[in-house]
């Protein structure tokens, strides 16, 4: 029987990459290498394929968040809104105290015999303006860090979800008869129970399918999706349309998470960087496939990393 490769599950030629960790066989390009690197490579013994290196140590993923815990934090949430509606108030104030300051500025020339003499007068209100400047800059940070949280929240609350778009909308459709067609595309061992919830979303755009969300019992269950999914796939595979859409399949992100992985790959692609990829909650970016270094994105800020 002929070899096939483990990542794109192809037949493999007479010559192919080899796990020095499972014995995984993939293509060169599968491997992300080149033929004639491979070839002048004096490190095959214990070359680990892309897959293996990935499956390491993991990580337990978190405890479920519970309904009580939720609910704490989002009292804890309102109290700290209510905190921040207070500082809000302060803001004209602080901005009314800086125009003072430099109009005091412009005229600091001819005014300073006079000033002389308020001078404590003018060092305290300077160290009020800084004070509440810096109360702004806090008020600023911690409204960022609850946006961050609550998003983080939301996203974990959809890690069994997996987003299908491209397949058109048919008359009477079953959902889940689309998702037993496809998984025998991806030939996945598939149970019409293993998916919890599944509808569509509607898209904004008329041109653009709805996309399929489906939410499965267990994220192992998703995960396997996931791992194998396939280029090529187009609308006509799976259902009774004609047309011939793309399919993707990926995780169901928040629509923040969905800005800054946009907001990544802007970026990195004007900077070079050739790995943009999301995983399990996570962006992470590399220069080059064959560099060890990941810069993981979590935030606009992290942008600042590429």
């Amino acid at each position: 029987m002929m070899a096939t490769c483990s990542v794109c599950f192809e037949d493999l030629p007479s010559d192919f990459a080899v796990c020095s960790l499972n014995n995984c066989k993939l293509h060169f390009a599968c491997a992300g290498t080149s033929e004639a690197t491979w070839r002048k490579s004096g490190n095959k013994r214990t070359w680990k394929c892309p897959p293996c290196r990935a499956s390491g140590p993991k990580v337990p993923d978190p405890a479920p968040v519970t309904g009580e815990e939720l609910r704490q934090f989002m009292g804890e949430v309102r109290t700290q809104m209510k905190v921040l509606k207070d500082l809000e108030e302060l803001k004209p104030m602080v901005v009314s105290l800086e125009e003072s300051v430099q109009h005091m500025s412009n005229q600091y020339d001819d005014l300073m015999s006079e000033l002389k003499s308020q001078g404590t007068t003018v060092k305290q209100l300077e160290k009020q303006v800084e004070t509440l400047t810096e109360t702004a800059k806090e008020k600023d940070n911690v409204i960022v860090g609850l946006k961050e949280r609550l998003n983080e929240v939301e996203q974990y609350a959809r890690n069994k979800n997996l987003e299908i778009s491209g397949i058109q909308e048919v008359k009477n459709e079953n959902l889940k008869d689309i998702m037993c067609v496809l998984s025998t595309i991806l030939q996945i061992d598939y149970k019409p129970d293993d998916v919890d919830v599944i509808h569509r979303i509607p898209s904004r755009n008329p041109k653009v399918p709805a996309k399929i969300v489906a939410q499965f019992t267990q994220r192992s269950k998703r995960n396997l999706w996931l791992q194998n999914k396939k280029h090529g796939i187009v609308s006509s595979d799976v259902t009774s349309s004609e047309e011939n859409t793309k399919v993707y399949i990926s995780e169901h992100l928040t629509a923040e998470w969905k800005k800054l992985l946009w907001m990544t790959k802007q970026k990195g692609r004007e900077l070079g960087y050739k790995a943009i990829w999301y995983r399990d909650g996570k962006i992470f970016v590399k220069k080059d496939f064959n560099v060890k270094e990941v810069i993981r994105i979590t935030t606009e800020r992290d942008l600042a990393k590429l």
